[in-house]
């Protein structure tokens, strides 16, 4: 379980806050959930869904799961992540370089 509470419930008027004056966890949410909307309506300009549950529907993802996803009212879970970016064959969670590249673990993961 998350230790920051989901977007909607840290800031009400989410979608629609300021990008700058968010803590980096949020901002990286906000930055994930613009990606995602604007690659599922690229999807359904394309024909592939008409609508977003019909792309929920087709990702194998929960319409509720989805709408719950982008108005914030809870993070997405790890696999939910995983499923939409499979489909949408790109990275929706932005990749982190690390600030101590001198530091590795050894399962090869950076460190913050």
């Amino acid at each position: 379980m998350s230790t920051y509470p989901p977007p909607r419930e840290a800031y009400p008027e989410w979608p629609d806050v300021n990008p700058e004056g968010l803590e980096p966890v949020y901002a990286k949410a906000l930055g994930m959930r613009q990606l995602l909307v604007r690659e599922i309506e690229r999807y359904i300009e394309r024909g592939w869904a008409s609508s977003q549950q019909d792309f929920a529907q087709r990702a194998g993802i929960g319409e509720t799961v989805l709408r719950r996803w982008l108005s914030g009212e809870r993070w997405p879970a790890v696999h939910t992540v995983a499923a939409a970016e499979a489909v949408l064959e790109t990275s929706l969670w932005p990749h982190q370089v690390s600030r101590k590249p001198h530091l590795r673990s050894k399962g090869g993961y950076d460190y913050p």
